[in-house]
């Protein structure tokens, strides 16, 4: 029997590897997969993505369909090769580590304090983690801005954020 694969218009219009059988009703994708197993923390690049056909109902909801998603991000817990990649698995790699100094910084209208501290987590740029200033043992929560630059809000004016 012979089949013909031709492209299709459909939901994964943006997508131009998706292609239906002529004499099948359901469409297939071509999904980014990885070609070898990628460790918790790696970067993974486009030298690391391979495609595998998978059926279209596959890459509904949490999957990933576009390799551009995939490059530059990290796993979060080791990724085998050849599988679909939920979108979940994935986040920005964490450019601080936990138990590394930091300048803290605080910032309140024309004030600027920064103080030395020491990262309790991990956390990519833009994540909140907590730091610890060494210089009064205080715990706080900061915004990881750079490798070692963390900028940081008063518990008082955390509050009135959270309302």
């Amino acid at each position: 029997m012979l089949f013909l694969l031709f492209p299709v218009h459909s939901a994964f219009a943006d997508n131009p590897d998706i292609f239906t059988a002529g004499n099948a009703s359901a469409e297939e994708a071509q999904i980014p997969v990885l070609k070898h197993p990628v460790r918790a923390g790696e970067t993974i690049t486009a030298e690391d993505i391979d495609f595998k056909k998978e059926p279209a109902r596959q890459a509904y909801g949490n999957i990933i369909i576009d390799s551009k998603d995939l490059i530059g991000k990290a796993p979060k817990r080791t990724i085998a090769q050849g599988r679909p990649i939920r979108q979940d698995e994935i986040s920005n790699p964490a450019i601080l580590l936990k138990g590394a100094r930091v300048t803290m910084i605080y910032r309140s209208n024309n004030l600027e304090i920064r103080t030395l501290g020491e990262a309790l987590d991990s956390g990519a740029k833009g994540d909140v983690i907590r730091v610890k200033n060494l210089a009064s043992k205080t715990i706080v929560d900061g915004v990881v801005e750079s490798g070692n630059i963390v900028h940081t809000s008063s518990p008082e004016s955390n509050a009135a954020e959270a309302m």
